[in-house]
């Protein structure tokens, strides 16, 4: 949404003893995966590496809230995310690859559009040989399924990035 002040500030009242007082409960594994993004958003690398080891073991799963009712990405994704904002490449790169390996097994076209869009987006902050390549063809990829499943933020969201 591109509300990067408004942002900080919510983290900052959220996160004020270092997240150690969020509640453990049927929301915490899907709630440390929103904050990974978020801390990425911000590029508040301090948070990222606490949110990062508390998601660390939950690497396996799939993000679900509650009693299974609302289902979301594998946690794997949210933890490329930390480790692209912690810049440890390989680590991002091995989350990115379960994650669309776990989203290809579910068939679930949505989650690996965004996932290859977070795999791209770190391939270009690492910027090493080939990178900006392969970051291309993953954006097509994100483009390609958003377009075919109605997926108008996303679709723009890669071409955006294609520029990059």
């Amino acid at each position: 949404m591109d509300r990067r002040q408004e942002a900080r500030e919510e983290i900052e009242a959220l996160g004020g003893n270092d997240f150690d007082d969020l509640p453990i409960d049927g929301s915490y594994v899907m709630m440390l995966a929103s904050l990974a993004e978020v801390l990425h958003y911000l590029d508040d690398v301090r948070r990222a590496a606490r949110v990062y080891e508390w998601l660390k073991p939950y690497a396996k799963f799939i993000q679900i809230a509650g009693n299974s009712a609302i289902c979301g990405a594998p946690v794997s994704e949210a933890l490329g995310v930390a480790a692209t904002t912690l810049r440890r490449w390989d680590e991002a790169r091995a989350y990115f690859d379960d994650a669309i390996a776990q989203e290809t097994r579910m068939g679930a076209r949505p989650w690996i559009a965004w996932t290859l869009c977070s795999y791209a987006q770190m391939l270009q902050t690492r910027a090493h040989a080939g990178d900006k390549e392969r970051a291309a063809t993953l954006l097509l990829e994100a483009r390609a399924i958003g377009a075919e499943l109605g997926m108008r933020r996303i679709g723009a969201w890669a071409e955006s990035h294609l520029d990059a």
